[in-house]
Parts: structure tokens; sequence; C-alpha cells
């Protein structure tokens, strides 16, 4: 049945108002194919936005169809309740002007939360997904608060502002035979966005080249007795400019060692979530003495592809599928037992989409109406 015998059958049998027709036919616009001229959709909405304190966001929103009205919603961070309305009695700077309405903010923790935009068009209303508004900041995180072994030199957090005085490094000592790889963890920060790395080797800024992970991790491959050193790290907030010396230091020492099976100097994660079409690196990077191989299988799928590498420290997946998804064993043996055994699940991320949309409805104003939904993701 054509939306044109919806109306007529609903003007003929209940005497809908005119105003309430019109409405059906803009949620019935909104399902139909992109061809329809009825079609309404954002041109402009609000997006998720990561700020620092005292900064000025903009939000904006406008459709393709100017609506008789643009009202904005705001919910604070931390706060389950419904989203409330903003208004510009309420000392929010909010403008209309050209179709377009803009939401300026003040970045405040009263400020942070999500933002939503609803275009009214009579009774019906169209509106946008939420965007965050995210404080930006970076901290350390709480697995720095302890042991920590006191040496001669404390750790300066500069913004720029101002300097103070964190614990003291913790130390970790690692004495590895020639030839094995490790991979070095800066330690815990809580940053939003998250942090640019910096490694130094003692007093000395190592080169990009040398292989580094952007979760804050070293890597150090076929090890010599040049490799030895303390190892360090920074992390800066790109956005406050905020730079915090990770207390953690990692002295490592390349030195023959006595026969020893496979092991791990930390123990490496044993999840990894990942979004579709990036790269996961699965760690398994156990030492020993001679230096331990690794042989990675999945339970009933093979891993042979031209998407997979083998690497000494781990396993890599590139391009990752929603196939790629499920239990990787790393097993280490260097002839001497016991062999070493890791497993790791790799979740991969699905964007949501939706399954079965609402059904074009024909209710009367103030009336109860039930809209299912189906997603998946």
């Amino acid at each position: 049945m054509s939306a044109c015998q919806i109306f007529l059958m609903a003007f003929q049998r209940w005497r809908i108002p005119f105003l309430m027709l019109l409405n059906l036919a803009l949620v019935v616009a909104t399902t139909t194919a992109p061809s329809s001229k009825l079609r309404l959709y954002m041109v402009r909405s609000p997006e998720t936005t990561v700020a620092p304190l005292g900064d000025e966001v903009l939000f904006e929103c406008a459709l393709n169809v100017e609506p008789e009205r643009l009202q904005w919603r705001f919910r604070p961070q931390g706060v389950k309740s419904e989203l409330m309305y903003l208004n510009e009695t309420s000392g929010y700077n909010i403008t209309f002007r050209d179709g377009v309405s803009k939401l300026r903010i003040y970045v405040s923790p009263k400020t942070i939360g999500e933002y939503q935009c609803i275009a009214w068009y009579g009774a019906s209303a169209l509106a946008s997904v939420s965007a965050k508004l995210t404080l930006a900041t970076i901290t350390l995180g709480l697995g720095n608060d302890n042991n920590f072994e006191q040496i001669g030199f404390g750790v300066n957090v500069l913004d720029g502002l101002s300097k103070k005085r964190n614990p003291p490094p913790q130390i970790v000592h690692w004495q590895v035979s020639p030839g094995n790889s490790v991979i070095i963890k800066c330690g815990d920060i809580v940053s939003n966005p998250p942090p640019v790395w910096s490694y130094f080797k003692d007093n000395t800024q190592i080169r990009s080249s040398v292989l580094q992970l952007s979760s804050g991790a070293l890597i150090l491959t076929s090890l010599t007795a040049k490799d030895s050193g303390s190892y360090w790290c920074t992390a800066v907030n790109s956005i406050t400019g905020t730079e915090i010396k990770i207390p953690k230091r990692t002295d490592l020492n390349i030195t023959h060692t006595p026969r020893a099976a496979p092991s791990f100097l930390s123990q490496p994660p044993v999840v990894i979530t990942v979004k579709p079409g990036a790269t996961a690196i699965l760690e398994c990077p156990g030492i020993g003495n001679p230096v331990p191989k690794a042989v990675w299988s999945r339970p009933d799928v093979s891993i042979l592809n031209n998407r997979t590498l083998f690497l000494p420290y781990g396993l890599q997946i590139t391009k990752v599928v929603s196939e790629d998804r499920g239990i990787y064993v790393c097993r280490l043996d260097n002839g001497i037992s016991p062999v070493l055994i890791h497993s790791i699940r790799l979740d991969v991320l699905e964007a949501p989409t939706i399954i079965e949309g609402p059904r074009a409805s024909l209710t009367n104003e103030s009336d109860m109406l039930h809209l299912d939904c189906h997603a998946k993701g």
C-alpha cells in the first residue's frame, strides 16, 4: 500500500487533521528510498569532541529541509537521567541563521557530557546521534602508585604552568641472553586523547625507526650487548601539551645466562580488542637460552594467509576482519622443558547496523505508540 493510499484511508475513516497527515508523511519520508524528494536527513550534526578546560566548542545542526524549529538537549557526564532541553534564557549561547543552529559551549566540568540536536516538523521530530564532549586530560594510572624503588631523582609533570613532584620511579631489572626479543612497557597512563609516546635509553631519546607500539611499548629484537641500558618513557597529551615522565624504569642487561626453559619477563595480554581494518599484534615475547621459537595455531582454523606475519615477539594480523576473532595459541619451545603455552583471545569490534527499523505507523495524537528497532554491533 502506498503512502498516498494510507493518507487517504486515514482521512476518510478517522478524519485525522491535515497537520497530522503532514507529520505522518514526514515520518514515512525518512524510511523511504534515498531518491524520495521527501526524505529528511542531517547535513550538519554535532560531532564528538575532546577539548581542554576553558576552551570553546561549537556544535552545529542543519537539515536538508529547514524544520519549524531546532532544539538542543544535554545530559551531564555520569548522569543516567534523560537529556534535558537547553534554551537561551538559561544562559546557553544558541543562535540560528540560514537554517543552521549553532550551540557554543564553554568547556568546564559542568558542560562535559552528551549533546543532541532535535529538529521539529509539527508533532514529528528527527534527532541527531548524540555527540560526547569530553575533557582532554592525562594522568598517571593506578598501576604506578606502589612498589617503587627510591633513586636519585624525581619526576616532573609539565603543563607550561606548574611543576609537581611525583613518586620516584619503579625500577625493573631484566637479565636476558643475547638473541632474544623483549617488549618494554612504559607504564600506566590515563589520557584523553591517547598520548604521544617518546622513548629513552639512559638519557638519549630513541629514534622512531626502532619498533614502537602506540599503546606505549618499545620492541627490541635480536638483542646484543649494545642494547644494555636503562629505558624509560614520556607521554604527552597532544591537546593540552601536558607531558608526564613515566615513573617506571627498565634496566636491561644483555649477557649470557644459564640454559633455561622459555619464560615471560612480564605476562602478555590475554585479550586484544581491535576495530575492523586495523592491525592487531598478539604478543608472545618469551625469552630463554637457547632462544625459543614460537608456533602459532587456532583451534580448527588455519592462520596461514597473506595478512598474518610471524614476528620474534608475536603474531601480526593486518586488515583485521570479523572472521579473525577467536582464540590464538602461542607455543614457545627451545628444547628445554617445560614448553610455554599462552592463549590470546582476539575480539573484533563490529559497527552497529540496523537489521530491522521501525515500521511506518498510523496513530492519533496523544496515543501511546510502540516502535521496534533491531540492531547488531
